[in-house]
This record gives C-alpha cells, sequence and structure tokens, in this order.
C-alpha cells in the first residue's frame, strides 16, 4: 500500500508514519520502480512489535525471502 494508506491503516498522520519509517520502528519501503509501497503484513508486525513493548525494527517480508534465498544460494 502507498503512504497515506499505510499510516491510514495504522490510525496516525503521513507525517508520524514517516518519522516512524526513519526512526526503523516502522518497515522502510518496498520500492516498485519510483513507487514506495508498504506490506500490510510487515506493518502488521511491526505494529505486534510496539504492542509487545521492544519497539524494535522488523524485517520486512520481502527483504527475509531475498536474504532466505540468498542463504540457499550460499551467497553471504
Amino acid at each position: 500500500m502507498r503512504v497515506d494508506a499505510a499510516a491510514g491503516y495504522l490510525g496516525m498522520s503521513r507525517s508520524m508514519f514517516l518519522r516512524l519509517v526513519d526512526e526503523g520502528v516502522m518497515p522502510r519501503a518496498i520500492k516498485i520502480g519510483s513507487m514506495a509501497t508498504w506490506d500490510r503484513l510487515d506493518l502488521d508486525a511491526a505494529y505486534d512489535a510496539l504492542k509487545e513493548g521492544d519497539g524494535k525494527p522488523t524485517e520486512n517480508t520481502v527483504h527475509r525471502r531475498l536474504r532466505e534465498l540468498a542463504r540457499d544460494r550460499g551467497d553471504r
């Protein structure tokens, strides 16, 4: 989803959402060409981390899958 939809999904302003992205609390955007998008499941995971109180950045599902594929190929 695009930035306004992602912020709205979490019930916050665009500026608050982007600040949390910059701070690493919310996941980074996934770029599709020049368009920035966010995965709903990544937003859910980040929000769940906040509910649990640790507030640590979460690895988004695309980055995790790319890491797994690299590991399976033997890349470091």
